[in-house]
């Protein structure tokens, strides 16, 4: 048996400060320890950001334009937030010990309250502790040799399959873009260019990650595999009118069917009235490929998705609607989402899971009938090796 390399997806730190200087020192520091940061400026800009950034650990000012602290921290708490939390500010000790109080008793993970100013120190003695456990790590088992192509490669992430239908049989795999460090660790490519809003790069990363899942399904169909693809889209790229033929052109002749893919959207990115993304939405699917919205914030935004969206697939994220063991024995709870797939199966559209890491969620599926379902209580990802 060869070498067994880590796979490390480095974690996530989100500053929400308007004074950028400090949010600068933060960041910096952060990087230093290993952290992948988003900076927000504005109160009002956290809720998408969450959403998109996913962050690991959040830095919280106190004193914001827009949404201030203490809303953050309730909005946090509504929206059963698993990132660990860091409160600060300039204000008296009383104020940042209440506030405290408030994040730990609405369930929040509060690991410190800081006084401003907040040295690049202090911000290491929190963060160094935290890496290991943050990182999110899995090894694969290989040859020596195995990885020795350093860029972008494919880690692939099973689907299970719940539902019994006449393709239950077909494995089905989520695919994302990671790449290869000097250092020999896996970074999720995503987060590399998390910040940067260049429709250029953007697409180009997205062309990178087509030629290597053709590469890859190549390599699969002559072992015998043939797979189908979920991938996340980024609704950027609807802006460019030409996506659904440059799509097919490129699948042309590969031996990769559009059928064989789904994208997937998040609800935060999908518009409601912007026709003329929904018109390149359309076209996708008139184009073949199947179209999945994940659903981060709960029972009645599936519902609404259902009656105002073409989607074939609702996506529920379980670390953020049914992450608590209260939830999951909660028969309220299944009754609802047992509704919501029932009347998804009256309009032909299934409903799925993501990040289902526990045994419980995985019961808790199979109780609400879900038809697909994918996390770490499934199956540890695997990066393809192209030969």
């Amino acid at each position: 048996m060869g070498n067994v390399p880590n796979i490390v997806f480095k974690p996530r730190l989100l500053v929400i400060d308007d004074d950028e200087f400090v949010a600068g020192v933060i960041k910096e520091a952060a990087e230093q320890c290993g952290y992948v940061v988003s900076c927000v400026y504005n109160g009002k800009l956290v809720v998408s950001q969450l959403s998109s950034f996913k962050p690991d650990v959040i830095f919280l000012d106190l004193v914001l334009p827009g949404f201030d602290g203490v809303e953050l921290v309730n909005i946090l708490v509504e929206s059963s937030c698993k990132a660990k939390l860091v409160v600060m500010s300039g204000l008296d000790k009383r104020t940042l010990q209440s506030v405290g109080n408030s994040a730990r008793n609405g369930g929040l993970d509060l690991l410190d309250s800081l006084s401003k100013p907040v040295t690049s120190q202090v911000i290491h003695s929190i963060l160094t502790p935290l890496y290991d456990s943050l990182s999110s790590e899995c090894r694969v088992e290989s040859p020596a040799n195995r990885y020795s192509e350093y860029g972008p490669q494919i880690l692939a992430e099973p689907i299970l399959c719940l539902a019994e239908s006449s393709d239950s049989a077909a494995e089905r795999l989520f695919i994302k873009l990671i790449w290869r460090l000097d250092n020999g660790q896996f970074t999720e490519f995503d987060r590399l260019i998390v910040n940067n809003k260049d429709l250029e790069t953007r697409m180009g990363s997205f062309e990178v990650l087509l030629d290597k899942l053709i590469e890859a399904n190549t390599h699969m169909q002559q072992s015998g595999r043939m797979p189908d693809y979920r991938l996340a889209l980024d609704m950027a790229l609807l802006a460019n009118s030409n996506l659904p033929s440059f799509l097919v052109s490129r699948l042309a002749g590969t031996g990769l069917d559009p059928a064989r893919i789904m994208f997937e959207l998040t609800t935060e990115d999908l518009p409601k009235d912007d026709q003329k993304t929904l018109d390149a939405i359309s076209r996708l699917k008139i184009k073949g490929f199947a179209i999945a919205v994940r659903i981060a914030s709960g029972i009645d935004d599936a519902l609404a998705m259902l009656k105002h969206n073409a989607a074939d697939m609702l996506i529920i994220d379980m670390s953020t609607t049914l992450k608590h063991e209260k939830t999951l024995s909660n028969l309220e709870s299944e009754f609802q989402f047992s509704s919501l797939v029932a009347s998804a199966i009256r309009t032909g559209v299934t409903v799925a899971a993501i990040c289902v890491d526990s045994p419980q969620q995985l019961e808790f599926a199979r109780r609400c009938q879900f038809a697909e379902v994918r996390g770490r209580a499934i199956k540890q990802p695997e990066v393809i090796q192209l030969q």
